[in-house]
C-alpha cells in the first residue's frame, strides 16, 4: 500500500507492514482494523480512551512522527500520504477523527474535506495549519498550529472528540 503506513513502532527505514492495522494503546502491537469494528459496524472496546485517528499529510516522515506522538498518548493512528489511499480510507470510514496537515495542497485539503463531510458528516476534522487562519475553503472543527507542536494537536483532538 504505497503512501500508507501502519507501524508498531516508528522506524523510517523499515518496510511498511502489508496487513492493514491500527496502533494505539496496545503500545506497539498492531491491531487489525477488523478488531476495531464488530460485524454490525459498531466499534468494539479497544481500551479506555482509544480513539481512532486518520492522519493525512504529504510529508511521510512528519506524518509518522505525529502519529507516533499520538500513539504514545493513547490514540490509534492510521497514516496516509497519497490521495488515492486517503480517499479509500475516508470511504471506509473506520475512524473517529481526521487530521489534515498543511503539507497537503489547498486543492487536496478541500477535496479530502468534502469527501469526509460526505461519507462521515459527524466526524470531527482537525487541520494542522501554519497560521491561525488557514487559507482553506473548509471549516474545520479545530485548528492546531504547527509551530505550537504536538501538544496543540493532542489538545485539539481531545477537545473535538469530547464534543462528538
Amino acid at each position: 500500500m504505497a503512501g500508507c503506513q501502519f507501524f508498531p513502532a516508528f522506524d523510517p527505514i523499515a518496510e511498511p507492514q502489508k496487513a492493514p492495522a491500527y496502533v494505539g494503546p496496545t503500545k506497539g502491537r498492531a491491531v487489525s482494523s477488523q478488531a476495531c469494528n464488530s460485524s454490525d459496524g459498531k466499534r468494539l472496546n479497544q481500551g479506555a480512551n482509544a480513539n481512532r485517528i486518520l492522519l493525512l499529510g504529504r510529508v511521510q516522515e512528519l506524518a509518522l512522527y505525529r502519529a507516533e506522538v499520538l500513539q504514545d498518548r493513547g490514540f490509534e493512528v492510521r497514516v496516509s500520504t497519497n490521495r488515492e489511499e486517503a480517499l479509500k480510507l475516508i470511504r471506509r470510514g473506520d475512524f473517529d477523527a481526521v487530521v489534515l496537515s498543511y503539507t497537503l495542497s489547498s486543492d487536496m485539503v478541500e477535496e479530502l474535506a468534502e469527501e469526509i463531510r460526505e461519507y462521515r458528516p459527524q466526524c470531527p476534522l482537525v487541520v494542522i495549519a501554519k497560521t491561525k487562519y488557514p487559507d482553506r475553503k473548509i471549516v474545520p472543527d479545530a485548528v492546531a498550529l504547527a509551530d505550537d507542536g504536538p501538544k496543540a494537536l493532542i489538545s485539539a483532538l481531545r477537545r473535538v472528540l469530547r464534543r462528538h
